[in-house]
């Protein structure tokens, strides 16, 4: 099986980033080129106010992307529909 390359996708906590490391160290080992590192969850953005919470931290991916010399590929955040139940 031929492979382009891996992204890397993590959480900005620092456990999760250790898991992104540790997969990213595999892909390395096996010769797989990294395209580069996503940050998921980065904020959640409310959907009544638009107000940004940090509730997993915040930078962590593109801070472990920098320290692994991957490209920070940019932060993906979540925004919850609230839905009415009749």
């Amino acid at each position: 099986m031929s492979f382009t390359g891996a992204v890397i996708v993590s959480t900005p906590q620092d456990i999760a980033l250790l898991d992104a490391r540790r997969g990213a160290n595999m892909f390395r080992k096996v010769e797989v080129p990294i395209l580069g590192l996503i940050e998921n969850m980065s904020c959640f953005t409310c959907p009544h106010c638009g107000k940004h919470s940090y509730i997993f931290g915040n930078g962590g991916a593109q801070t472990t992307a920098e320290e692994m010399n991957m490209e920070f590929l940019g932060k993906k955040s979540e925004r919850r529909q609230t839905k009415e139940i009749h």
